[in-house]
């Protein structure tokens, strides 16, 4: 049960970071990295930027467990893998919002 889970969210990981990639690659090229375009891509940025400091208050609480409690390295490797691809993901969500928007 638990693989399956671990399975099913590195798929959706893999599929955003493909996603926000194609997305990017038909814009960039239909744009030809103009102004608008440029602006696009930093409020995006901007956006995704939210879900890094989401981590680092995951990160502070995490710290404040108890100390004997271990995470296993493959384990603290697999939510950086899933953490990177929701964070395209956030991303590829703002790049077309605010493609849309501006």
């Amino acid at each position: 049960m638990e693989q399956g889970i671990i399975l099913a969210l590195l798929v959706a990981a893999l599929a955003s970071i493909l996603a926000s990639l194609i997305v990017r690659a038909r814009k960039q090229a239909a744009y030809r990295n103009d102004e608008r375009w440029k602006l696009v891509q930093v409020k995006a940025g901007e956006a995704a930027k939210i879900a890094d400091l989401l981590l680092l208050l995951v990160i502070l609480v995490a710290s404040r467990m108890d100390e004997s409690t271990l995470i296993p390295l493959g384990r603290i490797i697999l939510a950086a893998e899933v953490f990177f691809g929701f964070r395209c993901l956030i991303e590829l969500g703002g790049l077309l919002y605010y493609d849309r928007k501006l």
